[in-house]
């Protein structure tokens, strides 16, 4: 079978289990939940979603580090990047977007920034004005 036959078959299958699973956090209150998953753009899985946020670095950067987890070639990581969504397409469905390529420290600090802005926001809108 061929992947996007696949894809056909499954990726109907994985959003609804992480429908169910976002359903079910919410009964419990849980305040956020992070999907972590490529499909959120590629898969067109947006409406799961109410805020998205998109981690980026440079090239070389992204080939370092997947070769460090996964021990894969770079022209196979390149391959696979290839069949992915570009950066700018991803970043045109981001509302929040990360550079990585810095110290822990500072990304710390920046998630920290971002989701104290996506609190006030979420006040903001359960009591206007």
């Amino acid at each position: 079978p061929s992947m996007q036959k696949l894809n056909g078959i499954t990726h109907p299958a994985m959003k609804s289990l992480v429908r169910q699973k976002l359903a079910e956090f919410k009964k419990q209150k849980v305040e956020i939940v992070v999907v972590d998953s490529p499909l959120l753009v590629a898969g067109g899985w947006l409406d799961l979603a109410d805020n998205v946020w998109l981690t980026v670095a440079p090239l070389p950067t992204i080939l370092e580090r997947v070769r460090k987890r996964s021990n894969l070639s770079e022209e196979m990581t390149r391959a696979r990047m290839a069949a992915q969504l570009s950066e700018t397409e991803q970043r045109r469905h981001a509302d929040v977007v990360i550079d990585t390529d810095r110290p822990l420290d500072d990304l710390h600090r920046e998630v920290k920034r971002a989701l104290d802005a996506l609190r006030e926001r979420d006040k903001k809108q359960a009591f206007p004005g």
